[in-house]
C-alpha cells in the first residue's frame, strides 16, 4: 500500500546567497554615508539590500556589533601600502598616515560620532590593530622608546581628529551667522585683534567665511601638521643628544 504525503514539505530556510559579512558592512557604510548614522537599523539595512531583516542576523548579532565592524572596515582606508613611503623616514610616514586618516574622516565624518560611542571603548579590530602597528613602526624609526612612540602616535591622531571636528558639517550659512554675532561684539572696539582679522562690523559676515577658509583648508592642515612634525623632530634630536652624551 502506498502512502501519499500529507502536504507540501516546507523548504529549509536558507541564507541569501548574495549575503556575506563584507557585503553587509559595505551596504551599512552606504546607508550611513547617504542618510546618517541615526538612520541605520537592521530593518533599514535589510531594505537597502533587498533581503529579509532576520537574514542579517546570521552574520551580525546587533547594531552595535555592526557599527564596530563598519568602523574597523573604514580603518582599512588609513593603512598605507608598504611601498608608500621610505621605511627609514619617520616624518614622511607619520605625515602620510595623518593625511590618509584625515581624508578617511572627511569621506565619512559621521565616524566621529560613532567613535564616541560605547561600542568603540573595547578592543581594536583587525584593521585598527594594523593601523596602530604601522603607526608605531613609523614612530619607532625615531629611535625613541616604545612608550614615547605611542605618545607621538596619539599626538598625531589627536591633531587629525581635532582638525576634522573643527571642519565637519560647517557651511556658509553657519559661518555668516557667526559673522553676524562677531559684528555686534566687536563694534565697540573691545576686541581690536579680532577686529583686525574680520574687518569692520559691516564686513564681519563675509570676513568670517574667508577667515574659516584660512583656518580650515587643506593647506592649513598641512601647515599645522608640519609644525607638529617640527616639534617631534626637536624631541628626537634632544633624545639622541642625551643618549650620545650619556655614553
Amino acid at each position: 500500500m502506498s502512502s501519499q504525503p500529507a502536504g507540501p514539505v516546507s523548504p529549509r530556510r536558507r541564507r541569501p546567497s548574495a549575503l556575506s559579512r563584507e557585503s553587509i558592512i559595505r551596504a551599512a557604510i552606504g546607508v550611513i554615508d547617504l542618510e546618517g548614522v541615526q538612520a541605520l537599523s537592521m530593518r533599514r539595512l535589510a531594505q537597502a539590500m533587498d533581503v529579509g531583516t532576520m537574514s542579517l542576523y546570521y552574520y551580525v548579532r546587533t547594531k552595535d556589533e555592526l557599527l564596530a565592524l563598519v568602523d574597523d572596515a573604514l580603518m582599512g582606508e588609513q593603512i598605507l601600502a608598504s611601498s608608500t613611503v621610505p621605511p627609514d623616514d619617520w616624518r614622511a610616514a607619520l605625515t602620510e598616515l595623518a593625511v590618509r586618516s584625515c581624508e578617511a574622516f572627511k569621506r565619512h565624518p559621521w565616524r566621529l560620532a560613532v567613535l564616541g560611542g560605547i561600542t568603540h571603548r573595547g578592543a581594536l579590530g583587525a584593521n585598527g590593530l594594523r593601523h596602530l602597528e604601522q603607526s608605531l613602526a613609523a614612530a619607532g624609526v625615531t629611535g625613541l622608546p616604545l612608550r614615547e612612540c605611542l605618545n607621538i602616535v596619539q599626538l598625531v591622531d589627536n591633531y587629525v581628529v581635532g582638525h576634522v571636528l573643527r571642519t565637519a558639517g560647517k557651511n556658509d550659512t553657519e559661518q555668516r551667522e557667526i559673522g553676524d554675532v562677531i559684528s555686534v561684539s566687536v563694534a565697540d572696539g573691545s576686541y581690536p585683534l579680532i577686529s583686525a582679522l574680520f574687518g569692520d562690523a559691516g564686513e564681519a559676515a563675509s570676513s568670517t567665511v574667508r577667515f574659516e577658509s584660512y583656518a580650515e583648508d587643506d593647506h592649513a592642515f598641512l601647515r599645522g601638521l608640519g609644525v607638529l612634525m617640527d616639534g617631534i623632530a626637536a624631541e628626537v634630536d634632544r633624545y639622541r643628544s642625551s643618549a650620545t652624551s650619556s655614553r
